[in-house]
């Protein structure tokens, strides 16, 4: 699968969260470069950011330590998750809560087994970003069609809710719906 490191991916490109211009401290921060610096001490980082990140960082670390148990998991027990989820949704349980880990883990998953493909924990971040509504802007490579399965997958277990995904052209919308959609037919 994989060589099982956790490791930052660093790029020289840009990939950018903006924080809603309703926030006190609307900003625009590049969240690679944020987390090399949050690894390596540096302080240029706002305190928002700084807090920001550190809490998105748990949630990652949260994702990640539900992937061995994850992996462990049959083909019909992993599909058979989302009608879990969405029983516990109808019983009241919060989207935002440990829910979303567990099915952050189980597209990411998913996505390995039939296409190959494993979010890094940066493109976890990205999904993460995007569930909460706010803007993810990636560099051409970085994965941001991987990135937009964890939360339309999310989105998609709430009753009469439905996600779009918004691309530059036919060809390209054709393709990743193509590609990616057999991570939400798993």
């Amino acid at each position: 699968r994989h060589d099982g490191q956790r490791r930052l991916i660093t790029t020289k490109k840009t990939t950018a969260l903006v924080v809603p211009p309703t926030s006190p401290s609307f900003l625009l921060a590049p969240p690679l470069r944020m987390a090399a610096a949050a690894v390596a001490g540096v302080d240029d980082m706002s305190p928002e950011n700084k807090a920001y990140l550190a809490e998105l960082q748990k949630r990652v670390e949260r994702i990640n330590a539900l992937e061995p148990t994850i992996e462990e998991l049959g083909d019909d027990e992993l599909a058979a998750k989302t009608d879990e989820f969405k029983k516990r949704l109808a019983n009241g349980e919060d989207i935002n809560g440990p829910l979303l880990e567990e099915a952050f883990a189980v597209v990411r998953e998913a996505a390995w087994r039939v296409l190959e493909l494993r979010h890094y924990d940066v493109q976890i971040l990205g999904g993460l970003i995007l569930h909460e509504g706010r803007l993810a802007e990636m560099a051409t490579g970085e994965g941001k069609t991987l990135v937009a399965t964890l939360p339309s997958y999310l989105n998609g277990l709430l009753e009469g809710k439905s996600s779009y995904i918004v691309t530059v052209n036919d060809y390209l919308a054709k393709r990743d719906m193509e590609k990616m959609g057999q991570i939400h037919r798993y």
